[in-house]
């Protein structure tokens, strides 16, 4: 596979190292390459993924560099199936609809929604700004929920609300909160953080293949792929 991750410090780092650990593991040879977040020529990548004659491409970004990516990668005639982290709007049009074939992990989409919290969410944003939101309203929507879920718990035990410590030690009590991601018709998705690690330890994602400039989800799951299930067989063939 031929990774390509951005140069930014730490974080590019951070990720060329859990892809590279993660495919050696899994017994697939990798090849990585540098790209500056935000650029608009992707030659010298397409050339060098070209060079490496990978069997696979992954790049560990989304939204406009996913979108200037794929303009030109789908004109390079390498054909070589793409993952990229997210899809969304900005990918499709930045892209001019040359995403056919590429995959992208996100969190899961609101475009169909069947849990109740997650449908509730959706009918409102699309009152006020007439459009379906993607993960990104639906991600700002669920923290401003998180933090009234908190304020709410200390309210019940009589607290102060403008108490950064009732606010922490109702985190603490129960680090999980309902999420407009995943979820059922009965059942809402769950939120929730690690206090130990301070990081998100559950989040539900599903992984897409894009057709026609139509997501298709291929399968579902949670962080470090937790309850990875596969929901449609037939669009794991990720073709070019």
């Amino acid at each position: 596979m031929s990774i390509l991750y951005p140069n930014a410090p730490g974080l590019g780092t951070a990720l060329e190292t859990a892809a590279t650990t993660a495919l050696k593991a899994a017994g697939i040879s990798s090849s990585t390459f540098e790209f500056t977040s935000g650029q608009t020529d992707w030659s010298q990548q397409i050339n060098e993924i070209r060079s490496d004659n990978a069997d696979f491409v992954i790049v560990e970004e989304g939204d406009f560099d996913a979108g200037y990516f794929m303009r030109q990668y789908a004109t390079s005639g390498i054909g070589k199936p793409v993952l990229c982290f997210e899809y969304n709007t900005t990918v499709q049009q930045v892209a001019a609809r040359r995403s056919r074939g590429r995959s992208s992990p996100t969190t899961r989409s609101r475009e169909h929604p069947h849990e109740r919290l997650a449908a509730a969410f959706v009918k409102s944003f699309e009152a006020q700004y007439h459009y379906t939101p993607d993960y990104y309203p639906a991600g700002y929507y669920e923290d401003v929920f998180l933090i009234w879920q908190l304020m709410s718990r200390v309210a019940d035990k009589k607290g102060n609300v403008n108490s950064g410590s009732d606010l922490l030690a109702a985190l603490l009590q129960k680090p999980q909160f309902p999420s407009v991601f995943g979820g059922n018709a009965s059942t809402p998705g769950i939120l929730g953080f690690s206090p130990t690690t301070h990081q998100t330890s559950i989040r539900p994602m599903t992984l897409t293949q894009i057709k026609n400039g139509q997501e298709v989800t291929v399968a579902n799951f949670g962080i470090d792929a937790a309850g990875f299930s596969v929901v449609n067989q037939a669009a794991t063939h990720l073709a070019s």
